[in-house]
């Protein structure tokens, strides 16, 4: 089984399920049905390391059968250049993922306002129609040009022509323990980093990032002026950020861990 979420935490960040009361009692019966198929399961595939230590958390007498195959970036997709994107006349954050509130996307663009001669690029698709219409309401969103779903090897161009990577992910339980791909993704191409002031997120980040309260539109605005201000300390923290991923964050380095579960399982 690979396992790309915490699915019982998962769901009680899912608002629209219902009432905080529902969300329990479907993760509770989600729960029971995980304890019975992590028992006849051979192996369990986790994406990422907080998933392990909650596993291992619940099922010690199973920790055998999980394996830890976090979800890096592809580098030889990323190295395969393709056409250039042009850069803005400007300084641009750009946001790579699904556009929805519990992301953050509304504030972000509130926040770019606020800053004199600064653009934000949107790349991925809308929660809904709502929330799209919310977004392009809002005063900022003059200084936003959005891309809508690019195809993947194509992404890595628009990081490439931005300076500064965003993700202001609000602090629902799933996401504080959680290592966004896109945040590896931003460093391989040589960005640096804008994103929720969570402990985990520091630990994990810390010398590649500025963070701010993603509830707080004058704390995100604050952490981009402080990031445009520092072209040095960007070109520094990205520069760092790359050689780790390179050297250890990347699906180059992780699969590995794939082939010898399956050498594993074979034998």
């Amino acid at each position: 089984f690979d396992m790309h979420e915490l699915i019982t935490a998962q769901i009680l960040d899912k608002t629209w399920i219902g009432p905080l009361w529902l969300r329990r009692g479907m993760s509770a019966f989600y729960g029971m049905i995980e304890r019975a198929a992590v028992e006849r399961f051979d192996a369990i595939v986790l994406a990422e390391s907080r998933y392990l230590e909650e596993m291992l958390r619940r099922y010690d007498p199973e920790r055998d059968k999980f394996t830890l195959v976090r979800n890096f970036p592809v580098l030889s997709v990323i190295r395969s250049r393709r056409e250039p994107v042009p850069r803005e006349d400007g300084f641009t954050v750009i946001y790579v993922g699904g556009l929805s509130g519990s992301r953050g996307i509304d504030r972000l663009i509130e926040a770019v306002a606020e800053v004199g001669g600064t653009w934000l690029w949107l790349v991925g698709g809308w929660a809904s129609e709502a929330f799209r219409q919310r977004c392009e309401a809002l005063p900022g969103y003059g200084r936003v040009r959005y891309k809508g779903q690019v195809r993947m090897d194509e992404v890595y161009e628009h990081i490439r022509a931005a300076d500064l990577g965003a993700c202001v992910l609000h602090p629902l339980p799933n996401y504080t323990v959680t290592e966004p791909i896109k945040t590896y993704e931003y460093l391989a191409c040589d960005l640096p980093l804008l994103l929720s002031d969570f402990p985990y997120w520091r630990d994990r980040f810390g010398p590649w990032a500025w963070f701010v309260d993603p509830m707080d539109t004058g704390s995100i605005a604050h952490g981009i002026r402080m990031a445009q201000g520092d072209p040095e300390g960007r070109r520094r923290k990205a520069e760092h950020g790359r050689r780790v991923v390179e050297q250890e964050r990347s699906w180059e380095h992780e699969r590995q861990s794939l082939f010898d579960l399956y050498q594993r399982l074979l034998a």
